[in-house]
């Protein structure tokens, strides 16, 4: 096992594009990379991917009558963002689905969510098999993507070797997190699992390695278009750029202002590059234009064209507008006109969190990629040294600790969601060639035994985030289960209850509520729902003791739902109950509305 196989075997880049180490590396291949993918290249991708699929995969075995499909606890807002376009919006826009306020606007547009929504509400897929077929796809896009953009790495650096062991290092890779979590157990924390995630943000779920994205639906077709963009950016394709820019500014905040400020922050560097460079000189000033020296071996080097300093500047120049204008956009969307609506800015100074990235942690992850990406930059320390991509990265990597570390310098607005990969990735392909290099001569002095243990530590992270989430899933310790009277709630409540509010006496199911049916929660996901602690403080006092304290109930609630086990004997004056003939559930509904909005 090593990175380094076998001479006779082809490299990527040379199936991608005919003799790749004569040709530039900005070269674009003549052909369609995805047109010739070989069998062993698609089983190289589906198998980065599969690991991943393990804790959706133990969600359902775990019990398959009651699992849902949505096996971690943001999965299904996604989908109930996306119904509440149809539901309660224009079809376009949509309010937040955990507002039960009739009047919330319909001021967000997201077209992932929009999909989902589409799915559900309209065509009647179910939610949970939504998202799970939709998430092998992306999945898989997600894998292709990476391994496009290690391809990239590999023949910009002039490197022949094989793709595919880079490539399963980069989607599998990790850092020390594990090995430091087992070895310097904490007292608090009982049992191994604990243990082996104490040092990984939320039990590893903030993905601080770059492979793990494929396991959310969501996040794995964020980093698709981030591989793909990366890519474009540096083969030179602005076309395929900045359709990946718009479309990913427009479906996710934080991933989609990494990636603008990644592309701004390089589009710049090379703007500046091409106006400082020096025009070619003249052989003569009545010369013909074929007689005149370039100004540089070649432009694509730094975006250009080669056709000479103007025309590369001027490139440079619309692809930095271009980027640019889509990021003022972007940013007068998030931080002027949403925080014009009241509701909105509510939500705003709720989600301003310190969820910080710790320092021991941040080490811990990114060590055994980050001193050979060092290495690499140390030898070409001066920037017309390093490749074009090895720029690229370079920016990429700066912008994203930026990001990832900005609770250093100014106020915190939730780090962690700037990692997911996005420091990880740019130190793993910066030092690849370090790596190989490493990988060959490791090989010829220790042999592949050797190999296998370098190959176990560096997949470490990931292999006990896999197994410690299935564990949990099988013992449904994560995700969303709901019998078949939970289920049959949901659909009466769609016939039923369109339109209205609702309160359960369960929290899951107050939670799920927008994502299988049209109804406006009073209570819902904790961090979107207006006032969330005050209203589950409320909810709490609404079902103490047993039974339901009708003097607790909100105003606006249309519809309670109440276990069959509780007292509800002071529901009998105020309010009717609906007949149903469910054995877990009970639907009340007032005799007399008087709630605002129903």
């Amino acid at each position: 096992m090593s990175l380094v196989e076998q001479p006779e075997t082809l490299s990527t880049a040379e199936s991608l594009a005919p003799d790749a180490s004569s040709q530039p590396a900005d070269a674009v291949p003549p052909a369609d990379m995805w047109g010739r993918l070989r069998l062993r290249t698609l089983a190289v991708i589906f198998l980065a991917a599969l690991p991943f699929w393990s804790i959706p995969l133990a969600h359902i075995g775990s019990e398959p009558t009651t699992a849902t499909g949505l096996y971690q606890y943001e999965l299904p807002y996604y989908i109930a963002n996306g119904r509440s376009a149809f539901e309660r919006g224009n079809g376009v826009t949509y309010p937040n689905p955990y507002d039960p306020d009739a009047a919330a606007p319909a001021i967000y547009a997201h077209w992932f969510p929009w999909t989902l929504g589409l799915l559900t509400s309209v065509i009647g897929w179910e939610p949970g098999d939504t998202l799970l077929a939709i998430g092998v796809v992306v999945s898989l896009a997600f894998s292709a993507a990476t391994y496009h953009l290690v391809s990239c790495r590999l023949a910009d650096c002039r490197r022949r070797e094989s793709v595919s062991w880079p490539f399963l290092f980069a989607m599998w890779g990790g850092g020390l997190l594990v090995i430091a979590g087992v070895l310097f157990p904490s007292r608090g924390l009982d049992g191994v699992a604990e243990h082996a995630l104490q040092f990984d943000p939320g039990r590893g779920m903030w993905f601080l390695s770059w492979g793990r994205n494929a396991l959310f639906p969501t996040e794995a077709i964020y980093h698709a278009l981030v591989a793909v963009c990366w890519t474009a950016e540096i083969r030179g394709r602005k076309l395929a750029s900045n359709a990946c820019l718009l479309l990913l500014a427009t479906t996710h905040p934080w991933s989609g202002l990494q990636l603008l400020l990644t592309v701004c922050g390089w589009r710049f560097c090379c703007w500046v590059t091409a106006e400082l460079r020096p025009q070619g000189p003249l052989i003569s000033d009545r010369s013909h234009p074929a007689e005149r020296i370039p100004a540089a071996e070649s432009e694509h080097a730094i975006g250009g064209h080669a056709d000479g300093r103007p025309g590369c500047v001027r490139d440079s120049r619309v692809q930095l507008l271009t980027s640019g204008s889509i990021l003022v956009l972007f940013l007068t969307y998030y931080k002027w006109w949403l925080p014009s609506f009241a509701s909105h800015a509510r939500l705003e100074n709720v989600w301003r969190l310190d969820w910080s990235l710790p320092t021991l942690s941040a080490v811990l992850a990114w060590c055994l990629v980050a001193v050979p990406a060092i290495l690499m930059i140390k030898r070409g320390w001066a920037p017309r040294a390093w490749s074009r991509s090895t720029r690229f990265f370079v920016t990429a990597l700066v912008v994203s600790l930026g990001l990832a570390l900005h609770d250093r310098v100014i106020s915190p607005v939730q780090p962690l969601h700037f990692t997911r990969g996005y420091v990880w990735m740019p130190l793993f392909l910066l030092g690849l060639p370090v790596l190989l290099e490493w990988s060959g001569r490791l090989q010829r002095a220790a042999g592949p035994v050797i190999m296998v243990v370098v190959a176990v530590v560096f997949w470490m992270d990931n292999m006990a985030f896999c197994t410690v989430h299935m564990q949990r899933q099988w013992l449904q310790q994560d995700g969303f289960h709901l019998d078949s009277d939970d289920r049959a709630l949901m659909r009466s409540l769609s016939v039923r209850a369109t339109g209205r509010v609702v309160l359960t006496q369960s929290q899951t199911v107050n939670y799920l509520l927008p994502t299988y049916a049209p109804v406006r929660p009073w209570l819902g996901h904790h961090f979107n729902t207006p006032d969330y602690p005050d209203r589950k403080a409320v909810w709490q006092k609404c079902f103490a003791d047993g039974r339901v304290h009708v003097d607790s109930i909100p105003a606006d609630v249309g519809i309670l739902v109440v276990r069959r086990f509780t007292d509800m004997s002071e529901l009998t004056a105020t309010w009717e109950r609906m007949p149903d003939r469910n054995a877990a559930w009970c639907l009340w509904t007032r005799r007399r509305d008087v709630a605002s909005g129903d």
